[in-house]
């Protein structure tokens, strides 16, 4: 909609040598020909890649001061928010005129009673009216018994609105609905049918029809790139009605896995996580320190890498060459943030867990060196090139002695760039 409203009229008039700058460019330029234009990202807690700091940097410093930028997040939002340009403010429920007004559009007629207790106990909450709208009218189809809300007294808990609406819920939806639901209660955020499928057993086709009549119940939500999730709060509530959540979550896991998008395997280290299993979170991990295969750091990812790894506890783990692995990505991860101190403690105690291996192993050599290597990536972010220069130059002899050919291209790669940075040409051409 918003593209439909802006000039695009010199799209012919740039070059295109770089097409995503000069896209941003033109749809800047064109923003700016609108007054009182407002940007808005919403969801933003759901946002997990911190390239998005780089966007709205960008697009805060070029629109013009008639123009704004709002980003809407049910948390404190986890990327860039420039504190001398932008504000925060903390939205609250809606006002009870505004409810009434919700439910009124909705086509329900709950009572005064009934709307005044939901919008006390959940702080007019859009969601909770919603929800309990639909509940209604199921109630009344149906001549179920008169709703609690309408009570005369004011002492109605959090606890008996969950209950109720736990309740209802399961008399309302069949067997296969309520697996859907179940199903989608684990993800963070939408995704396609097929993730869906994993965790029941339904055709494709009786799937497809399932999710529509939940669409038509206003239970499922579908973005315009056919994938589908739940409110929050319906989140909340169905996920806490999950039996067995470590298979919930192992199924999400497996999903993500065959999708291999480093957004994707971001997802699959959380989902493991969760179904408590930490072995196949070390050899994701592994793969990453050692074959660079995701490259999840470099792609932007550190902050919600670390708020994942976080849940697990150091002391579980028994095997030191996992431990160091933990303890390599958690540290270059800090670095990247720039939070050298908790770079340093997790590298330096990597480092003292490798040098006590037992000695005379090549495996004990290989954990050192790749050890050294991300302590001189990590120290180049910081601009300490002489350890750079050390650790780089200590873990390139090691992998010379073994014969490793890939990782010590690597780190011939890593060499030439930070001596062609500090002016060492010759040197730089020699490590090319």
């Amino acid at each position: 909609d918003l593209i439909k409203q802006v000039d695009l009229s010199t799209l012919g008039t740039v070059a295109l040598e770089d097409n995503q700058s000069n896209i941003l460019e033109i749809l800047v330029i064109s923003l700016n020909r609108i007054r009182g234009c407002i940007l808005i990202f919403d969801d933003f807690h759901k946002v997990r890649d911190e390239k998005i700091s780089v966007l709205i940097k960008y697009m805060q410093a070029k629109l013009s001061p008639t123009n704004k930028i709002l980003a809407l997040s049910r948390s404190k939002a986890p990327f860039y928010l420039d504190n001398m340009h932008g504000r925060e403010i903390i939205l609250g429920g809606l006002t009870l005129a505004d409810s009434k007004e919700v439910v009124l559009q909705l086509g329900t007629d709950i009572g005064g009673i009934a709307l005044l207790n939901i919008w006390r106990r959940f702080a007019g909450h859009p969601m909770a009216l919603k929800l309990f709208c639909m509940l209604q009218e199921h109630a009344e189809r149906t001549e179920i018994r008169p709703s609690p809300f309408t009570r005369q007294d004011n002492n109605l808990s959090i606890e008996e609105l969950f209950a109720y609406f736990k309740k209802e819920i399961l008399e309302v939806l069949n067997q296969d609905e309520l697996s859907i639901l179940m199903s989608l209660s684990v993800f963070r955020s939408p995704v396609k049918i097929q993730a869906i499928s994993h965790g029941i057993s339904s055709n494709k086709r009786n799937l497809n029809y399932l999710l529509y009549s939940l669409e038509k119940k206003m239970i499922v939500n579908k973005t315009n790139n056919q994938e589908f999730f739940l409110h929050d709060m319906l989140k909340d509530i169905l996920y806490s009605m999950l039996a067995y959540p470590d298979e919930a979550h192992a199924s999400a896991a497996r999903y993500y896995l065959t999708r291999q998008t480093v957004q994707d395997i971001i997802e699959a280290i959380y989902h493991l996580i969760k179904a408590r299993d930490v072995l196949n979170v070390i050899s994701i991990i592994s793969e990453e320190i050692e074959q660079e295969r995701y490259r999840m750091l470099e792609a932007g990812y550190a902050g919600p890498l670390l708020e994942i790894l976080n849940q697990i506890s150091t002391s579980a783990i028994k095997d030191k060459k996992s431990l160091i692995h933990l303890l390599n990505i958690e540290g270059k991860a800090y670095a990247v943030m720039e939070k050298w101190q908790e770079s340093k403690e997790r590298l330096d105690q990597a480092l003292q867990i490798a040098q006590k291996l037992d000695a005379g192993t090549s495996d004990k050599n290989i954990t050192i060196a790749y050890t050294k290597k991300i302590l001189g990536e990590a120290l180049y972010l910081k601009g300490e090139f002489t350890q750079v220069e050390k650790n780089l130059l200590e873990a390139a002899n090691i992998f010379k002695s073994l014969q490793m050919q890939e990782p010590l291209k690597g780190i011939y790669m890593k060499l030439a760039r930070m001596y062609f940075a500090t002016g060492r040409t010759e040197k730089s051409q020699r490590y090319s």
